[in-house]
C-alpha cells in the first residue's frame, strides 16, 4: 500500500516532465538541422546563401538547415553555411564557412537582402 502512494506522485512528476519535454521537442529551433539537399532552395544570382526554402512538397520550410561543400551530406561538421528559416524565409543569423569549421562571415536577412554582420 505505501508503495502505491509514492508511485502516484512519482507518476505525476514523470508525466509533467514528459509533457514539458514533448512541448520542447515540437519547437522547430530544437529539431535537428536539415541538409539543403532535402529542401527546394531559392538562390538569387550568384549568392551562396538561400533567400527562401520549401519542403519537397512545396510548403514553406520552418527550421534549421545547412549545406556542405560539394553537396555531401556528411560529414555534418563540414558545413558551407548554416541558419534557420521561418515560413520559408531566412530567419536570424546565418554562418558562412570558408573551409570545414572555419567561420568566414555571419549574415542576416533584412528587407529581402543579405546583410553582413559587422565584426566578422
Amino acid at each position: 500500500m505505501n508503495g502505491s502512494r509514492l508511485a502516484t506522485p512519482a507518476r505525476f512528476a514523470c508525466a509533467v516532465v514528459l509533457a514539458f519535454a514533448a512541448n520542447g521537442c515540437s519547437n522547430a529551433a530544437d529539431t535537428a538541422a536539415v541538409h539543403a539537399g532535402e529542401l527546394q532552395l531559392d538562390i538569387k544570382g550568384r549568392d551562396i546563401l538561400p533567400s527562401g526554402a520549401r519542403t519537397r512538397d512545396g510548403r514553406p520550410y520552418t527550421g534549421a538547415a545547412y549545406d556542405t561543400f560539394f553537396g555531401d551530406k556528411q560529414p555534418r561538421d563540414c558545413a558551407e553555411w548554416e541558419g534557420s528559416f521561418r515560413d520559408g524565409a531566412p530567419n536570424g543569423e546565418f554562418k558562412l564557412y570558408s573551409n570545414c569549421g572555419e567561420l568566414a562571415s555571419r549574415w542576416r536577412f533584412e528587407r529581402g537582402a543579405w546583410v553582413k554582420v559587422e565584426g566578422q
